[in-house]
């Protein structure tokens, strides 16, 4: 198994970025170990050392991985999301987050869309589509050397929190948590690890 890698917490911009392929390749390599290993949902170059690179990985769903990225679009509304970080262990915060944007990368084909339509929420298979957009957002910001603690919103509209159904103390639910291997408990036992331990929920059954 792999150790972990040293985290940089101060997200340090950045201002070049190398377009050897040789290079990208080989970080790529190393972010699919290191966000499969120790199960975050992303991370990028210049969080592991790497600043003349600018490249991230999103571990939501099947793997995202983005050089150069930049986001040239973001929809006019928000969702409310509970944010982690490698480099803040132990760390949870609520964020607002657009729930569609449309991506520029130098390994992607054309400008790709991730997310879904607000209207869309509620449908649960989109909730991995939302989920990607999310933290494509945070990895994104991290290469700009912003934090999920100065993250700023840019959809332009007023802030819609995902309002789905509130979860009952025998609902069944999965948490997760850097690191760890997901916990499959009902909400009332999931509850104490949740606001003692850092976990967070990433599904509802």
């Amino acid at each position: 198994m792999s150790k972990e890698l040293i985290i940089n917490p101060k997200h340090i911009p950045l201002a070049t970025v190398n377009q050897d392929e040789e290079s990208n390749s080989k970080i790529v390599k190393i972010l699919l170990e290191q966000v499969a290993v120790n199960k975050h949902y992303t991370l990028t170059s210049n969080q592991i050392g790497y600043t003349d690179n600018k490249i991230c990985v999103v571990n939501v769903g099947t793997p995202i991985i983005l050089i150069n990225p930049e986001i040239t679009s973001y929809d006019n509304h928000a969702v409310e999301s509970i944010e982690a970080d490698p480099s803040f262990p132990q760390k949870v915060i609520p964020t607002l987050r657009s729930n569609k944007i449309t991506v520029k990368a130098d390994n992607l084909k054309e400008e790709t869309t991730y997310g879904c339509e607000i209207n869309d929420l509620k449908n649960k298979d989109n909730q991995t589509l939302v989920q990607q957009a999310i933290f494509i957002q945070h990895a994104v910001d991290m290469l700009n050397g912003k934090s999920m603690y100065t993250v700023e919103y840019k959809a332009k509209g007023q802030p819609i929190v995902n309002n789905e159904k509130k979860i009952q103390r025998n609902d069944r639910v999965v948490i997760s948590k850097t690191g760890c291997d997901d916990k499959h408990l009902k909400y009332k036992q999931a509850k104490y690890f949740i606001d003692n331990d850092g976990w967070q929920i990433t599904k509802r059954k």
